[in-house]
């Protein structure tokens, strides 16, 4: 059978494929959402199996729908609070996955694809799965809650060997961060429709989670906080505080300036006015800090110049600061007109999740199961585990009170040792478009630490974090590639 006979014949297959799942999804009452979600994976699979660079096409769209939640879960259980996990839950971009990490497997066997484990990455993702296997199991929690849970994790270690192991040279990986960085348009998009409209666009569809649309109890009126297709606004703001740094380290590379103005800039105009619409303050912090440092340490690579380089760019971060603040009535209004009550309610989950940490230091009390035990550790004088049931809003602590302290010390150890390696590579390496794009991720790394601090953030169940170690650890194993050189055609 000739090239064109298999073509017609596997887009026939595909129509049929589509046929089947609209049927099903319509006849058994399902969701809109799954039946996209199955129609789109369907289709894509095997129209995808005649083209040329197929491979790329479901890599582009694997990055794409990370922060996509296009899923469907077959078996979940409501608990009656909020967890990370309810269950196990398939999406669009695993299967994406699942087909890029057959094609890669079979490449292996060929000798066409190698297998690259890098052990900083690889230990931490694989020891936190017996850590929480044992907590879950000893704090007797349902079997689906447990199954789940190691399903996300165990997903999440694929993601991270096979993201560092395809991405064996620049052009691959290239294509990952431009692929990634894209997954910040549809997110702006419909960002943008849901603060112009002041309705849930999007999320009705695909989001999960809450609605966009969060208001505080301000005396001067409602402020609306947008969540894009993710949800949450401060989920949102803790998604774009990973990428914005990246596009500015891009700016100071030697990318043409054509693809500056007309591919970086507007997406990284984007960004922050999508950020500042989340009115999340965790996230306009932590991006300040590691916007900032990103743009110092970018200053130094190109000048050399350490002092006057920190003078410059920490002068322009408060200056800018200072400018919004005094310049942006609904800036101002959040920063300063926020609730007490939410202070003290923070301080309080905060005590109790102390006290889970020296109840449980070592394996916890199992991961998402905060706020099932979080009354029988409230000593709070306002019974805040009842008042406010959150987890606790600082992402070091929660790991330590639901995982344990080794659990603790793993996060500490895979954040540190990325940031370390790569900030170490970036003033070596001899490849400047690489060598900035590191110090994007570090600044990534530390903007993502700062807004854990006041954020549950849930990272070992959270795809979009095993896909950027994953791919930070390609950019550190790129940055002496000596294809590399100054190679701007792969952006």
């Amino acid at each position: 059978m000739g090239s064109r006979a298999r073509s017609k014949v596997t887009l026939v297959a595909a129509g049929l494929i589509g046929l089947i799942f609209s049927s099903v999804t319509v006849m058994t009452g399902s969701s809109l959402k799954w039946t996209i979600a199955l129609v789109a994976a369907g289709m894509s699979l095997m129209v995808s199996l005649p083209l040329p660079k197929k491979n790329t096409i479901a890599l582009i769209l694997f990055l794409l729908a990370v922060s996509i939640p296009l899923d469907y879960y077959p078996w979940r259980q409501s608990p009656g609070y909020m967890r990370p996990v309810t269950g196990i839950g398939i999406s669009f971009s695993d299967l994406m996955l699942a087909y890029l990490v057959i094609t890669w497997i079979l490449g292996v066997f060929r000798g066409e694809e190698r297998i690259h484990l890098p052990l900083y990455a690889i230990i931490p993702f694989a020891a936190i799965i017996p850590l929480t296997f044992i907590g879950l199991a000893a704090s007797g929690a349902p079997r689906i809650y447990l199954i789940g849970t190691l399903w996300y994790q165990c997903k999440n270690l694929l993601v991270v060997a096979f993201v560092v192991s395809y991405a064996k040279n620049p052009k691959r990986m290239w294509i990952m961060v431009g692929a990634f960085l894209a997954g910040l348009i549809p997110q702006a998009l419909v960002g943008f429709a849901q603060y112009a409209t002041g309705s849930s666009i999007g999320l009705d569809l695909l989001g999960e989670g809450g609605g966009p649309r969060e208001y505080t109890g301000l005396e001067t009126g409602a402020i609306s906080r947008v969540g894009g297709l993710i949800g949450p606004a401060n989920k949102l703001a803790l998604y774009l505080g990973t990428l914005l740094p990246l596009l500015v380290a891009l700016l100071f590379s030697r990318v043409s300036v054509a693809r500056k103005s007309l591919i970086i800039l507007p997406l990284l105009m984007a960004g922050l006015l999508l950020d500042g619409l989340t009115f999340s303050r965790g996230g306009w912090y932590s991006l300040a800090v590691g916007a900032g440092i990103t743009t110092y340490l970018c200053v130094v690579r190109k000048s050399k110049r350490w002092l006057s380089g920190m003078a410059l760019t920490f002068g322009a971060v408060i200056v800018i600061g200072i400018s919004l603040y005094v310049g942006v009535e609904p800036i101002r209004t959040r920063i300063t007109r926020s609730k007490s009550s939410t202070v003290q309610s923070r301080v309080g989950l905060a005590h109790i999740a102390w006290g889970m940490v020296r109840r449980n230091p070592v394996f916890g009390i199992g991961l998402g199961n905060f706020l099932a035990v979080s009354h029988h550790f409230d000593k709070t004088f306002s019974a805040v585990s009842y008042a406010f049931p959150r987890p606790v809003h600082n992402e070091f602590l929660l790991v330590a009170s639901e995982i344990g302290l080794p659990g603790f010390f793993v996060l500490l150890y895979l954040m540190g040792s990325v940031t370390i390696l790569l900030l170490k590579g970036a003033f070596t390496s001899r490849n400047a478009n690489t060598s900035y794009l590191a110090i994007g991720f570090v600044g990534g790394l530390i903007t993502l630490a700062f807004h854990m601090m006041v954020e549950a953030a849930y990272v070992f169940v959270m795809p979009h974090f095993a896909v950027y170690v994953g791919i930070a650890s390609a950019v550190y194993h790129n940055l002496d590639c000596p294809q590399n050189g100054e190679r701007e055609e792969h952006l």
